[in-house]
This record gives structure tokens, sequence and C-alpha cells, in this order.
């Protein structure tokens, strides 16, 4: 699929960043229920979107176009286990939070307002958050789609199979009765009774 020319734009991307940035900085200030709170409210969510779909098509694109030089010069070809191993890496990291990643949407906010309590002082924010607040969040995102999640899933999968043996056998049921209405024909007037 060819995207249009102004999603690879990074002026435009960057632009869309700047201005979701500063309508972050401005929403607080306005008076809620009024006119420029909601078109600010309106405008940041997708400023963000549209900022970060540009980044991240050219960062792709960027990364495609990397690849095919370093394949044509052969630069990877010395450097191809080393990549591989370090993709393959990734991948699987990224896989294994993928597959809990709706719990991680749903307990994400639930860490964070709490990181107050296990935030340790000699840290600095970012170190705070790269060694304790993300992993925490993982952590708990994956506890509770083990105990939570994972358990619904297979009780749904558990009566969907019960509802599809029903249907079947409803079915079968059906096959077996014999249809009576085709001996009744509809009355026309009193003296067919």
């Amino acid at each position: 699929m060819k995207l249009p020319g102004w999603t690879y734009n990074l002026w435009l991307g960057s632009a869309a960043i700047l201005l979701a940035s500063a309508t972050s900085v401005i929403l607080p200030g306005t008076q809620k229920d009024t006119l420029p709170h909601d078109l600010v409210w309106m405008l940041i969510h997708p400023a963000w979107g549209v900022g970060f779909f540009i980044l991240v098509n050219r960062a792709v694109q960027a990364e495609q176009s990397w690849l095919a030089n370093a394949r044509s010069t052969g630069s990877l070809v010395n450097r191809a286990g080393v990549f591989r191993r370090w993709v393959t890496r990734a991948v699987a990291a990224a896989a294994f939070v993928g597959v809990f990643s709706y719990s991680l949407y749903l307990t994400h906010e639930l860490v964070l307002m709490q990181t107050w309590r296990v935030e340790v002082n000699w840290l600095s924010p970012i170190l705070n958050s790269l060694l304790i607040v993300i992993p925490a969040t993982i952590a708990f995102a994956w506890v509770f789609y083990r105990f939570c999640e994972k358990p619904y899933m297979r009780k749904k999968s558990e009566i969907r199979r019960q509802s599809s043996e029903i249907k079947d056998q409803r079915s079968r049921d059906s096959e077996e009765e014999p249809d009576f209405r085709s001996d009744f024909r509809p009355l026309t007037s009193t003296s067919d009774l």
C-alpha cells in the first residue's frame, strides 16, 4: 500500500507534535465547559496521532532504505548473525508483551497512580521510570492477564463450544421432526370449514 507523500513529511509531523504539546500546556489553563477548552480538547488527540503517525512512517521508510542499502553493499553480511540475534530477541520481547497488551492498557494507569509509593528518592525521575515504574507496570499487567483475563478467555471458549454443540443438536433435532406446515392450506372461505 502506497501512502501519500505528506505522511512522510517530518516538518508536518513535528508541527503536529509541537501543536499537541502546546495544547497540552494550554488546556489546563482554559476554563472548562467553554468553547476554547472544547476546541483545544478536540484538537489535541488528532494532533498527537497525526504527528506520531508521520514519525513512525518516516522511521519505517528510513529503516527500509537502510536495509536495502546495506543489502546492496553487503555490509550486513559480516554482521548478519549479530543483527539477526538482536532482531529475534527484540521481536520475542515485543511478542511477549503483545500477548498481554490489552491487560497492560487496562492496568497501566492504576500502577502509574501508585508510583509515588515506590519512588526511590536518590534516583532521578527518568531512572525511577526505567528501573521501577515500567517493570512494575509490565509485571502487574502480566499478573492481571494471567489471573483475570486468561481464565475468562478459557471460560468464553468453553461457552462458545457448548453453544455450538447445542446449535448442532437443535439442527439435528429439527431434521428429524416432520414438517406439518406443508399439510395445511390456507382457508379461502367459511365453506372450507
